[in-house]
């Protein structure tokens, strides 16, 4: 089942290993998607009156990029979920999706991949 922003399947797999993606690019990616929650998400948070959840995303990005060198890919998993979630608390369902496409952008990019678009 494809939806609008993800695809539901009862099994996967990837076709090819996705050489570029190592620690390296998984720490820029983590410090991305946590430089928006800092930079970007917070600041909505704050001027729509949620200073409180502003601090505990912004503190909770930066512990993601406080992980160990070999947690790597934990640490974008997480930096990425939170910023999610940040997107979501400041701006609803629309901006977690646009946040979500944003990181889908970064990886698209950044690991040269073919992205496939649904119609």
């Amino acid at each position: 089942m494809r939806g609008a922003d993800k695809l539901v399947a009862a099994a996967g797999r990837l076709t090819e290993r996705v050489s570029a993606w190592d620690e390296d690019s998984a720490v820029a990616f983590a410090e991305d998607c946590a430089g928006r929650v800092q930079q970007e998400i917070s600041g909505l948070l704050e001027r729509a009156g949620s200073a409180r959840a502003a601090s505990e995303y912004a503190a909770a990005a930066g512990e993601c990029l406080g992980a160990p060198p070999f947690k790597a890919f934990e640490a974008a998993a997480g930096a990425a979920y939170v910023a999610a979630l940040a997107a979501a608390q400041a701006g609803g369902a629309a901006a977690r999706l646009a946040e979500r496409r944003e990181q889908a952008g970064w990886l698209g990019r950044e690991l040269a991949l073919e992205v496939e678009r649904p119609v």
